[in-house]
């Protein structure tokens, strides 16, 4: 079924990976991880995480005093690009890119030791579809899509400076759930501990920190979030499908999670904009933020309890990309975000863990 292609493959695997890799057994069995385990992997996270900081931080210092820029110009001022492209648009380039990737990653014959390479071929086909096609094809501008380095060196900045925060209330709302939720295995799992070998290993690797970054940003902070923004209704009516989907489901559910989405998301929602109304000060933008995210979180939902802290990843990520009206700090939160996980994993595994 072409729903279940993954869009955002590499975000589940990596924070599945981390909490299975001590926790198979609280996995299999349905019962939460308890915390011992969640602290020994936050404890490799933050190591992993540190000398991530600090190399970004160098690299900041550096920027701004060759180009003789302030601190306090990081942030910018609230603008706004015109868009030249329809829901219908959107859609379609959802529609080939989920079939694109399902034709690629069910009936490519691979060798088993090369297996995750097709996720390697299927993200990259993503991000053509999602940065090629819409400025070639639909000839709409580049800038208007997010791809431009007018504040290159203050992006660079921006993503470092609030990729602590982004990192750290991803992992904090991701030990909360697993006290909550019992944690789900992911399926391609059993291929990496079937055959761990390097090829499978470099592809995850090139997967979570290149492509599938690229792919996202450009189709979720790029074509999403801007069209909703454009006309808040797509927002309205993508939060009023997801409330009648959890009544829906909820009715004679012996699950809690239902009901519990229904009384946070919807005043959630209408919350978010009032929060935010010096933030994102244009109409609808925050609605626009929230309701992309949601979809965002919901293209996860194969390895729960993932869907709930990427859903607050993806909140920071459509905040940042909504101010500097670019995909450029984004792109790098959002790719720091799946290297940190990477190398812990990496990490991990040189450990014997």
């Amino acid at each position: 079924m072409i729903a279940t292609v993954r869009e955002g493959l590499a975000e589940e695997i990596m924070l599945t990976w981390l909490l299975t890799t001590q926790g198979s057994n609280a996995a299999s069995s349905g019962s939460a991880v308890s915390w011992e385990q969640i602290a020994g992997e936050l404890q490799s996270l933050g190591m992993v995480a540190t000398g991530v900081a600090l190399a970004w931080a160098i690299a900041a210092v550096l920027l701004l005093r060759s180009a003789g820029q302030r601190w306090r110009k990081l942030w910018p001022g609230q603008r706004w690009y015109a868009v030249s492209w329809g829901v219908l648009q959107v859609l379609m380039l959802m529609l080939v890119s989920a079939v694109v990737s399902q034709l690629i990653t069910e009936t490519a014959p691979w060798p088993k030791n090369w297996a995750m390479m097709r996720f390697v071929l299927a993200s990259a086909c993503q991000a053509l579809i999602y940065v090629w096609v819409p400025m070639r094809l639909l000839e709409i501008p580049p800038y208007q899509l997010g791809w431009h380095l007018r504040r290159w060196r203050e992006d660079v900045v921006l993503g470092g400076v609030l990729w602590i925060p982004a990192m750290s209330v991803t992992l904090a709302v991701w030990a909360a759930a697993l006290q909550v939720w019992p944690a789900s295995d992911h399926g391609l799992f059993q291929e990496l501990r079937e055959a761990p070998s390097w090829p499978n290993w470099v592809a995850l690797t090139l997967t979570a920190v290149c492509l599938a970054p690229l792919a996202e940003e450009a189709m979720f902070r790029g074509l999403l979030l801007r069209k909703m923004a454009d006309e808040p209704f797509w927002a309205d009516l993508t939060m009023l499908t997801a409330l009648l989907a959890a009544i829906v489901q909820g009715y004679g559910a012996k699950s809690w999670g239902p009901l519990l989405f229904l009384v946070t998301a919807g005043p959630g929602y209408l919350a978010f904009e009032w929060m935010t109304a010096r933030l994102l000060p244009k109409p609808g933008l925050a609605r626009a933020v929230f309701a992309s995210s949601l979809i965002f979180a919901f293209l996860h939902a194969q390895a729960w309890p993932s869907p709930i802290p990427l859903f607050f990843l993806a909140i920071i990520l459509g905040i940042v990309a909504a101010r500097t009206q670019s995909l450029l700090a984004p792109l790098l939160i959002h790719a720091a975000f799946n290297f940190t996980t990477v190398m812990t994993v990496w990490l991990q595994r040189m450990g014997g863990s």
